[in-house]
């Protein structure tokens, strides 16, 4: 009986999961729609969540439109992305060697995007223990790669065509995650939106909705939810355009092959299928946006979301999911005005993640001060942001800095400083040395050559950091520190003459 009530439990919470996602693919596929048939309760409740949508969208657009300017030129511009990052870690209990040498490193990268052109430059350098180390740097275009680092005398290029043949055709995909800056283009988001959002609006039935004042409610049965999972999996099925949208998306998150492509379309498509209920959405409107909800599934009564949302210099929400074994709630406000205060609470049964952040803006300049709280079993850990940025039209320039300070164990502390413009190009090294023509016996003999020269300066390097006394003069053994220049004698004031039994690792095999 306890394991039926198990697998009751666990089928009800793949419905929710399940059933959230349906709704929304049903109600963001209306977007759009509804504009063309304004006097109908169906284009009414598309038109509500088309208008709902926008406007969140328009808003954090306003709210961070300084970001996304600069996102948007990055996607035209040579910009260049240098990055310092400093550690600092203060503890109360434990003194350490390896505090010493974070507390004086310091890491640089290097990222520079030519996304017209797809060229892109990567950077690795910095400081360890006060020892300056020059840059590790990689460069990628479409015709080649070129490597290069302080151990190099001429940078190494090999051809991108040589390497896709070393990597039996994957190269091509790991260009895709370089270069492409967006996942789909703006293009293909409106294809999708057009295309998806007409086949759901045909497919839903008109005497689904009623509608009464500002309350409108979408009434669909199992059978009508089929019905339009079935359409949008036959859309997915025939669309060449929407298989070349997701080869693409796929794509620029490494994955290439066609045979995975293939069956994650499968997947998708067989999911569309499965699904078998029905729901209740009821929104009530105010100036065209949804200011109140209630989704309700039809074949259980054990899960429903209710939420209530606010729009204007100000956007305000409160939304509750309640299931049969658990609660979970999210609420929280975002302020778009110069000096904003935002807040955003999840909590799921006794455990809680806040997000809380002062912000002020002055003219291109913008501080803020950001703080994610965990609490949860009695204890609670804040993990707090601190930053300055400036904007301006062909630069940006911040600090900021992540730290979380623990009562009686100390602090742990990352500095980020950010230096990012636009540049005229992409430069690489000067001296190139091309190895994608060598036979494999030149290339050998070369990369011996390199590696020589590797292990060199690994080995300077050890020694000016002083790592090599840090790993090759003590030691730690479990719960025991071992420091090899030891002297026994005088320590303990007595003459000790140490044995060793050569044979003792072997007579353990007899026991």
């Amino acid at each position: 009986m306890e394991v039926q009530e198990q697998k009751v439990a666990s089928g009800s919470k793949k419905k929710w999961l399940i059933g959230g996602g349906v709704a929304a693919l049903v109600l963001a596929g209306g977007v759009g729609a509804g504009a063309l048939f304004m006097k109908s309760p169906k284009a009414a409740y598309l038109a509500a969540e088309s208008e709902t949508a926008s406007e969140m969208v328009a808003f954090f657009e306003d709210k961070y439109k300084e970001e996304l300017k600069w996102s948007e030129l990055a996607k035209t511009a040579v910009i260049q992305n240098d990055l310092k990052i400093t550690g600092e870690i203060q503890s109360d209990y434990e003194e350490s060697p390896i505090f010493d040498i974070i507390n004086s490193s310091a890491i640089n990268i290097s990222a520079t995007s030519d996304v017209k052109n797809k060229k892109f430059a990567f950077g690795l350098g910095g400081e360890i223990a006060d020892v300056k180390v020059d840059n590790f740097e990689l460069f990628a275009t479409q015709e080649e790669y070129v490597f290069n680092a302080p151990f190099l005398t001429e940078a190494i290029s090999v051809s991108a065509e040589k390497l896709n043949e070393l990597a039996d055709g994957e190269l091509s995909c790991g260009q895709d995650v370089l270069f492409e800056t967006e996942i789909m283009t703006k293009e293909q988001q409106e294809y999708i939106k057009k295309n998806l959002a007409t086949t759901i609006f045909k497919e839903l039935p008109e005497e689904a909705f009623t509608k009464e004042k500002n309350k409108i409610v979408m009434d669909l049965s199992k059978q009508d939810v089929k019905k339009v999972m079935e359409a949008i999996a036959k859309k997915l099925e025939t669309d060449p355009e929407l298989e070349t949208i997701l080869k693409q998306v796929m794509a620029t998150q490494g994955v290439c092959d066609d045979e995975t492509v293939t069956e994650m379309k499968k997947q998708l498509i067989d999911g569309l299928g499965e699904i078998e209920f029905g729901f209740v959405s009821t929104i009530w409107v105010e100036k065209g946006k949804i200011i109140e909800r209630e989704l309700k599934f039809k074949e259980t009564d054990d899960f429903v979301i209710t939420g209530k949302q606010t729009f204007g210099n100000e956007f305000t929400f409160d939304y509750q999911l309640k299931g049969a074994e658990e609660q979970v709630s999210i609420d929280g406000k975002f302020q778009k005005s110069d000096k904003a205060s935002d807040r955003v609470q999840l909590a799921i049964e006794d455990v809680k993640i806040v997000y809380e952040s002062e912000e002020n803006k002055e003219k291109n300049q913008h501080n803020f001060e950001r703080k994610f709280i965990f609490e949860g079993a009695g204890e609670s850990v804040t993990l707090n942001w601190d930053g300055t940025s400036e904007y301006r039209a062909d630069s940006v320039n911040g600090e900021h800095t992540i730290y979380i300070e623990m009562a009686g164990l100390g602090k742990i502390a990352i500095t980020i400083e950010q230096d990012s413009k636009k540049v005229k190009a992409i430069e690489l090294p000067a001296k190139i040395k091309d190895v994608s023509n060598l036979s494999e016996e030149e290339l050998s003999d070369y990369m011996a050559t390199v590696l020589e020269n590797a292990l060199v300066w690994a080995e300077n390097f050890m020694e000016e950091t002083g790592f090599n006394d840090y790993f090759y003069d003590d030691y730690y053994y479990d719960d025991y520190y071992y420091d090899e220049d030891f002297d026994f004698d005088e320590y303990y004031g007595e003459d000790y003459d140490f044995e060793f039994d050569e044979d003792y690792e072997e007579n353990q095999d007899d026991y």
